[in-house]
Parts: C-alpha cells; structure tokens; sequence
C-alpha cells in the first residue's frame, strides 16, 4: 500500500525526487512542475528528509521555481546537484546548475548559460561521479563538479 510523505509541504507540485544512494533514508525532493504548459505550478525550492520522509527541512533554492532534476553523489549523500528551470515565462537568474557540499544547507551556482536558459537533466558519468553532463535548453554541457571549466556538446 503507498502511503503519502510529503502533503504537508506548502506546494502543490514536485518536479524531480532522489534518494542518496549511500542511505536511503535520506530524499531530495524538488519542488515545481519540471513540464512547461500554460497551466504549471510552480515550486518553492529544495526539501529534504533523513528520516525517509517522516519529516522535511526547507533547503532554499526558493527562486529557481522550478526543480527538473536532481543527482546525490553515490558516495557521499551531502553532495547534491540540481538543475533548475526557473520561471517558466519570464527571465531570472535563479536557474541553471547548482551543487551543495553540506546536504543543502549552502547553494553555490556551478552552471549558468544566461537569465532565459534553464537546465533540464543531469547525470553522472558512468563509474565517474566527479562528471556530470547537464542538459540546458541550448545544448549539453560537461562540467567536473566543481569545475568551472564546460564544454558544449550539442
């Protein structure tokens, strides 16, 4: 029987949801519709739990609106990445890449085209989580995690 986790939360859509690979008491969940229509909800940032979801802590990110992805380093569940869309209709800086080293208690921008482009996927490279492709609205960029060097792919 499925049993609902998060209808307490102050939003009414989630766009992306992970579970730290090394503990799976610990989720990400994302908030925002990662689908663009005429009719989206928006989000209002990051949450996350450590106690598989009997509990949930704000993390931020509240201007990024819209979560469509989100990766946690398979070694370490305090390194996150999330891909941001942003508003779904208008220009914001608050999208893009952005990576947390301390389970989302700090955001730091790690991939950032310009106000209109947000980002859309992620993954780690096979065996190689220090790589990450991230797909953006124009392309796919290959970054190290915490580089800030990029390729653009396509």
């Amino acid at each position: 029987m499925w049993k609902p986790i998060f209808d307490e939360e102050p939003v009414a859509s989630i766009g992306a949801l992970a579970l730290a690979p090394s503990n799976p008491n610990i989720i990400y969940v994302g908030s925002g519709e990662n689908n663009l229509y005429a009719d989206i909800t928006y989000g209002n940032g990051m949450y996350k739990s450590i106690d598989a979801g009997a509990t949930w802590q704000h993390l931020g990110l509240e201007d990024t609106r819209h979560i469509a992805r989100i990766l946690v380093d398979p070694r370490n569940p305090d390194i996150v990445l999330v891909a941001a869309m942003g508003h779904s209709f208008g220009p914001n800086k608050e999208r893009g890449v952005f990576r947390s080293a301390d389970g989302g208690r700090n955001w730091k921008k790690v991939l950032y085209k310009d106000d209109v482009t947000g980002a859309v996927d992620l993954s780690f490279e096979p065996g190689n989580p220090r790589v990450v492709y991230a797909t953006l609205w124009h392309g796919i960029r290959k970054p190290a995690v915490g580089s800030t060097s990029r390729q653009t792919k396509a």
